[in-house]
């Protein structure tokens, strides 16, 4: 009676830890797995929108890229799908929890009507070793909801500071719509509006001030209103200019 009782107990110890061994399988992982060091790269967004954009022009976004894995990461190549993308990584090294900026530009030359690019980055990542970022624009086609003038702002010889220029935005729907900056220009612009509703037949103005010394030379960079339509339609407003450096 001693000895069935045994034997019954240990088949039960053995059929437990077969199901605990399937479960962690099932996960797609075993015990010994779950420790395994390795690199994981998360991307702030996939795709990004630009939304209505001038001809002849450059509008950038930042995308964060992150290690949420265990182990170093490196970002071996980034490809871009056409010479109208430029794609420059801050650093291609992150350790665990590091993040760093991939700065997407794109110049809409001669474009005109919806377009979409992307962006490929290879890793070490073993789970994702390739990853697409995809950006969209509407190249120099008017928007039945805005009106922006100027839709590109252009400081030419830039010699003292601040400068400030002015854009009006007037609303050409029948419905009021209030907008938002959601992509901000680096950090020698300021952005300030005098309201963000605008009645149906109004307009709204926002101030842009070059408030401190941009990189010498040529420098650009821009930003993206977001409106509260169906849509949420955007639109992307780049500045650019040339900024002469005191000796």
């Amino acid at each position: 009676m001693k000895r069935a009782f045994l034997t019954v107990l240990t088949l039960a110890l053995a059929y437990s830890l077969a199901a605990v061994q399937e479960t962690g399988v099932q996960n797609g992982s075993t015990p010994q797995q779950q420790n395994v060091k390795a690199a994981r790269l998360e991307i702030s967004q996939k795709v990004w929108d630009f939304g209505y954009i001038p001809r002849g022009a450059k509008v950038t976004h930042n995308f964060v890229l992150k290690n949420v894995g265990n182990d170093t990461l490196k970002i071996t190549n980034v490809r871009k799908s056409c010479g109208c993308t430029a794609a420059p990584l801050k650093k291609d090294v992150l350790f665990p929890g590091d993040t760093t900026e991939l700065a997407v530009t794109f110049s809409s030359g001669a474009y005109q009507g919806p377009v979409s690019k992307a962006v490929y980055v290879e890793s070490n990542d073993p789970i994702e070793p390739f990853i697409d970022i995809t950006f969209n624009a509407t190249v120099s086609i008017p928007s039945k909801l805005l009106s922006i003038d100027p839709f590109f702002i252009k400081f030419d010889t830039v010699r003292g500071l601040p400068l400030k220029a002015s854009i009006k935005v007037v609303n050409i729907d029948a419905q009021p719509v209030s907008f938002s900056i959601t992509q901000e220009p680096l950090d020698y612009v300021s952005l300030k509006a005098r309201k963000k509703k605008i009645a149906p037949g109004k307009e709204a103005e926002i101030e842009v001030e070059l408030k401190k010394a941009p990189p010498a030379g040529e420098f650009g960079t821009s930003f993206t209103l977001m409106c509260d339509d169906d849509k949420n339609t955007r639109f992307s407003i780049p500045i650019q200019g040339y900024y002469l450096s005191p000796k």
